[in-house]
C-alpha cells in the first residue's frame, strides 16, 4: 500500500511541475498595440456590402438572419494582416471566419481564416496566409457590432492580441489551467500506479539489461556505424551527382535505410526465433519515412485534419484555443504537395508563423469521450515537443512519430504473446496501408494494434495448454479490447471471441464464470455506448450524423427506418454487399484498399506500387502457410467450430460497421449504402485471419528460423520497392 501512496503523491507533484513547465514554454508578455504602427486605414476606400444583415451610414451592423456576411472590396494594396476595429469588444468567444479572394478567383469556401474573439480586445487582427494582393473578403460574424475602422498591414508581422498565462495573471485573472492539470495528473497517475504495480518486473528488466550489456553495446555501436555509413553514402552520392540535394531530408533517407538494413543484419539470428523483432525494425524504418518525409499537412491521410485537430486540442489540456500556424494546418490551408522543394519551403514558411503565443483561434473539433484515449499518443508527442521548444514542423512530426511508436510497441507485444503465427501476423501488421496510417494522425492503427493485443493474449493462452488465464491477463486483455474498440465501437462483436477458451485453461470453475461474465459485460458496455446517445435524446444522437453524406442524413431516423422494415434493409444490405463488395469486377478494390491505400498521396501518383503490393500479398500468403499451429493431439488444438465462430463474429462486426455507415452517412431510405471504405475492415480482418490459420497435429517440432528471417528480409525489400516513388523524391 505504501508504494501506491508514494506513487500517487509523486504523480501530483510531477503533474504540477509539468504544467508549470508547459506554461513557461508559452509567451509571457502581451504584444503591445504599438506593434501596429505600420497599419494603414483603408476605411474610406473600401466598399462594404451586408448580406443577411443591415449596415447603416454609421457602420452599425445588425444581424437579420443567422448567416450574416460582410463583403469588403476595393483594397488595392498588398495585405498581410486585415484589422477590423470595433467601438467595443465583441462578446467573448464570438466565432469569426474571413473568406478571401485572390487572383480574380472569387470568394472560395475552401480558403478562409477562422478564429474566436478574445475578452478586452476591440480589434480583430486577422493574418492572411501570405502577404499578397487580395481581390476581396467576406467576413462572417453572427453578432451585432459597429465598425470604427478597417486597416491593413502590408507585410506579414507579429500581430497578436492573445493573452498568455502570465499576462492574464498581471491583469488579475486566474490563469492556472485546472483542466489541463487534471488531465496531466490522470495520465501521470496511471503511469505511476502501473510502475508501482509492476515494480518487481521493472527491476527484473533492469537486471536483465545489465546482464546483457554486450547485446546493448553491440546495438548501440551498430546504430552509430549505420548512421555514419548512411551519411558517408549520401556524401559520396552527392559528390558523384547521384544525390541532387544536401537537405536534411535526403540525409535522413540514406541514414534510415542503412539503419534498417544494419539492424536486420545484426539481429539476424534473433529475428528467426522471434519474428516480432524483425517486425518492429521494419515497421519503424518504413513508418518513420512516412512520418518525417511527408509535408506538414493534414491533407494526406483520410480525415487527418479532424484527427490532428483533436490531438492538438488534447495537447492543450482539451483547450479550444490554438495558434495561427496550427489553425492553418488544421483547416487544410498548408500545402500537401509531395516534393523536396515544397517540404523545404513549406517547413520554412510554417516555422515562421506565430507558434509560441497562446492562440486566439478557435478549434471547433471537440474530442468525443469515446475516442479521447486514441489521440493520447499523438497529443503527448505534440505536448512534449512544445515543452522542449521545437519549431512547429518538429512538433507536428513528433505527434506523428508518437502515434507510430504506440502502434509498433503495442503490436510488438501482441505478436510476442503468441506461440505460433508470429510471422504471419507480423506480416499483416506491416501492410503499407497500416504503416501509412500509423505514420500520420489517424487512429486506425491505434485501434488495430489494441484489438490485436486482446486477441493475441487470448490466443496465446489457447496455444499453450500448460498456461492459465489469470485475472491479470484477463484484465489486460479486456482493457486492450475496450481501448481498441471504443473509438469505433461497431467492432464490439470481436470481443466475444474471447469466450471460446477451454475450462482447463483456468485455475478453478469459479474463475471460469467470472471470466465469461467479464467478457460479456465488457461487450455489453461497448454495445451500450452506441445505443446510449439515442436513448438519451435527439441532441446526443447528432454526434453520429455525418453531413458529408448529404443534407438529409439523420442517424436516429435511419434506425427507425430499419426497425420499421428490417426485411427491406436486409435486401438493401445484401444487394450492396454482392454488387459493390463481392462482385467479381469489384473484388480487387477491397484488396487494394487494405494493402496499398495511402490516402491523398494516391492523387499525386505516390501510391504504393501495385505490382509490389501483389508481391507482398504473395509473401504474406507464404507466411500464412508457414505459421501453422502445431499440436500433439486434437484434444488440445483449436477445433474447427471455434474458427467458424470467429469468422461469424468478425463478419457480424463488418455488418455492424456497414450498417453504421448506412445510419450515420447515408440519407434516410437511400438504397445505396455510402461511406464504407475498405480500410474499415482491417481491425476485423487481422484477428480473423490470425485465428483461422492452418492447424497441424504431429509430435515433431519444425524449425523455421532460417525461413522466418528470409521472409522478413523479403518483406522489407518489397516494401522499400513499393515505396520507391515516394522515397526517390527526397534522394
Amino acid at each position: 500500500m505504501r508504494k501506491y501512496l508514494i506513487a500517487g503523491i509523486a504523480a501530483v507533484v510531477i503533474s504540477f511541475f509539468i504544467v508549470i513547465i508547459s506554461m513557461l514554454s508559452r509567451s509571457d508578455a502581451l504584444i503591445p498595440e504599438s506593434s501596429l504602427k505600420n497599419q494603414e486605414s483603408v476605411l474610406n476606400s473600401v466598399s462594404l456590402t451586408a448580406v443577411n444583415a443591415q449596415l447603416d451610414d454609421d457602420l452599425n451592423y445588425t444581424v437579420t438572419d443567422g448567416d450574416a456576411q460582410l463583403f469588403i472590396d476595393g483594397i488595392e494594396d498588398e495585405i498581410g494582416t486585415l484589422i477590423v476595429d470595433f467601438d467595443e469588444p465583441l462578446p467573448y468567444g464570438t466565432i469569426y471566419q474571413l473568406y478571401y479572394s485572390k487572383d480574380q478567383s472569387g470568394i472560395n469556401e475552401r480558403y478562409s481564416v477562422m478564429g474566436r474573439s478574445l475578452a478586452d480586445s476591440d480589434k480583430l487582427a486577422i493574418r492572411l496566409p501570405d502577404a499578397a494582393y487580395y481581390d476581396g473578403f467576406r467576413l462572417d460574424i453572427d453578432a451585432d457590432y459597429t465598425i470604427e475602422d478597417i486597416a491593413i498591414i502590408g507585410k506579414d508581422s507579429d500581430v497578436n492580441f492573445a493573452k498568455s498565462y502570465f499576462a492574464s495573471v498581471i491583469k488579475g485573472r486566474s490563469a492556472f489551467p485546472i483542466q489541463e492539470y487534471f488531465i496531466t495528473l490522470f495520465i501521470i497517475l496511471c503511469e505511476a500506479l502501473l510502475i508501482a504495480w509492476k515494480l518487481e518486473t521493472i527491476k527484473g528488466i533492469w537486471k536483465k539489461a545489465r546482464e546483457n550489456q554486450s547485446i546493448l553495446i553491440r546495438m548501440f555501436v551498430t546504430c552509430v556505424v549505420c548512421v555514419v555509413l548512411g551519411y558517408v553514402l549520401w556524401l559520396l552520392s552527392y559528390k558523384m551527382g547521384i544525390a541532387h540535394s544536401s537537405s536534411k531530408y535526403t540525409k535522413f533517407c540514406y541514414v534510415f535505410i542503412c539503419l534498417t538494413v544494419g539492424l536486420l543484419w545484426v539481429f539476424n539470428r534473433q529475428i528467426g526465433v522471434s519474428p516480432e523483432k524483425g517486425f518492429i525494425i521494419v515497421a519503424l524504418g518504413i513508418g518513420l519515412m512516412f512520418a518525417v518525409l511527408e509535408p506538414a499537412s493534414s491533407y494526406l491521410s483520410f480525415d487527418d485534419e479532424i484527427h490532428y485537430s483533436r490531438a492538438l486540442r488534447l495537447s492543450y489540456g482539451n483547450s479550444s484555443y490554438i495558434t495561427d500556424v496550427e489553425m492553418r494546418v488544421a483547416t487544410r490551408s498548408a500545402s500537401n504537395q509531395i516534393s523536396l522543394e515544397n517540404k523545404i519551403a513549406g517547413s520554412g514558411y510554417l516555422n515562421g508563423l506565430p507558434f509560441r503565443e497562446e492562440g486566439g483561434y478557435y478549434n471547433t473539433d471537440k474530442v468525443p469521450y469515446y475516442a479521447a484515449v486514441s489521440y493520447l499518443p499523438a497529443a503527448g508527442g505534440i505536448w512534449l515537443a512544445r515543452i522542449l521548444g521545437l519549431p512547429f514542423t518538429g512538433t507536428f512530426i513528433a505527434g506523428r512519430v508518437c502515434n507510430l511508436f504506440c502502434y509498433c510497441i503495442v503490436a510488438y507485444f501482441a505478436i510476442k504473446q503468441l506461440k505460433y503465427g508470429k510471422l504471419f501476423i507480423g506480416s499483416l501488421c506491416l501492410l503499407p496501408t497500416i504503416l501509412f496510417f500509423a505514420g500520420n494522425y489517424s487512429y486506425d492503427a491505434f485501434c488495430i494494434s489494441f484489438i490485436l493485443l486482446g486477441i493475441c493474449i487470448w490466443l496465446g493462452v489457447y496455444q499453450r495448454p500448460e498456461s492459465k488465464m489469470t485475472g491479470e491477463k484477463a484484465a489486460v486483455m479486456l482493457i486492450a479490447f475496450a481501448v481498441g474498440i471504443l473509438p469505433k465501437t461497431v467492432y464490439f462483436p470481436v470481443t466475444l471471441i474471447a469466450l471460446f477458451l477451454p475450462k482447463d485453461r483456468f485455475a478453478s470453475k469459479a474463475s471460469v464464470k467470472r471470466y465469461r461474465w467479464a467478457v460479456i459485460l465488457t461487450t455489453a458496455l461497448l454495445m451500450f455506448s452506441i445505443v446510449a446517445p439515442f436513448l438519451i435524446g435527439e441532441s446526443s444522437s447528432e454526434m453520429f450524423n455525418d453531413t458529408r453524406g448529404g443534407t438529409n442524413v439523420n442517424a436516429k431516423a435511419q434506425i427507425q427506418f430499419i426497425l420499421s422494415d428490417p426485411m427491406r434493409y436486409a435486401g438493401i444490405f445484401l444487394k450492396n454487399t454482392f454488387t459493390y463488395y463481392l462482385s467479381f469486377p469489384q473484388m480487387m478494390a477491397p484488396v487494394n484498399g487494405c494493402i496499398r491505400a495511402t490516402g491523398y498521396m494516391d492523387w499525386q501518383g505516390m501510391a504504393f506500387r501495385e505490382t509490389a503490393a501483389y508481391a507482398y500479398l504473395l509473401v504474406v500468403f507464404i507466411a500464412w502457410l508457414l505459421s501453422f499451429d502445431r499440436y500433439d493431439n486434437r484434444q488440445i488444438g483449436i477445433p474447427p467450430w471455434i474458427k467458424v465462430m470467429t469468422f461469424v463474429l468478425c463478419s457480424c462486426a463488418i455488418c455492424v460497421a456497414v450498417t453504421s455507415m448506412y445510419c450515420g452517412f447515408t440519407e434516410v431510405g437511400n438504397p445505396i449504402i455510402g461511406g464504407f471504405q475498405e480500410r474499415y475492415m482491417l481491425p476485423v480482418l487481422l484477428p480473423m485471419l490470425l485465428v483461422i490459420r492452418p492447424t497441424v497435429y504431429c509430435g515433431k517440432e519444425i524449425d523455421f528460423s532460417w525461413v522466418n528471417t528470409r521472409v522478413i528480409y523479403t518483406e522489407a525489400l518489397v516494401l522499400f520497392i513499393g515505396m520507391w516513388p515516394f522515397i526517390q523524391i527526397y534522394l
